[in-house]
């Protein structure tokens, strides 16, 4: 399948952050120990700020007037992985969105009509946990947690370092068989990325087919 077959479902994802600078985690239903924040698909006719009002009012019961958007950041790419397709897609493209949020706890609500989350807390940002995440996710989440909160220094635990281009430096190639690896596992990043990297190493494109 070429880069251009692979079809990304367009998503939200919401960093609710308290008055105390601490962001708002949600459980995820049925599955004990995965954490994530507040997200889900963008409908047809929505702009993303619109699927971002409505994803948290579903999901935490919480409204507009709670929250006020500073910062988007995206999208990001995943693949579901082992050739999974949902709903005609291969993969989610997400935004990230940094809010603060001004309402109590109280409203916070994650027994909802139709639930996604069995729990929320709140901690600080750097104690975010990447093994919460599903497999898919893991590197990919957090350049999109770095890109909004990125001036918060973070160092996530189990996380590979992240270089100041917010590349993870554990996943750069460095060799022709590298790239070749990487372009194969990776369809999700742009070919152009991948022409920029081998340019860098100087490498031609004939290296990637």
């Amino acid at each position: 399948m070429s880069e251009n077959e692979i079809r990304y479902k367009s998503n939200v994802a919401a960093i609710l952050r308290n008055p105390r600078g601490r962001i708002l985690i949600c459980e995820r239903l049925g599955v004990a120990g995965a954490w994530q924040f507040p997200q889900g698909g963008i409908d047809g006719g929505e702009t993303p700020e619109q699927a971002l009002i409505r994803e948290v009012g579903e999901e935490i019961g919480v409204e507009a007037e709670d929250i006020r958007i500073l910062e988007r950041k995206g999208p990001y790419r995943y693949l579901y992985g082992n050739g999974r397709i949902k709903r005609g897609h291969h993969g989610k493209e997400q935004l990230y969105f940094l809010c603060d949020y001004g309402g109590p706890d109280a409203r916070i609500n994650v027994d909802t009509k139709h639930p996604e989350f069995q729990a929320f807390r709140w901690i600080a940002p750097e104690d975010f946990q990447i093994s919460w995440l599903p497999e898919m996710k893991r590197e990919v989440y957090p350049h999109g947690f770095r890109g909004v909160l990125r001036g918060e220094n973070l160092r996530l635990s189990g996380m590979n370092p992240v270089d100041p281009k917010g590349h993870n430096a554990a996943l750069r190639p460095r060799t022709y068989a590298d790239i070749r690896v990487f372009f194969t596992r990776h369809r999700c990043l742009s070919r152009l990325r991948l022409v920029g990297m081998s340019r860098r190493r100087g490498m031609t494109l004939r290296h990637l087919r």
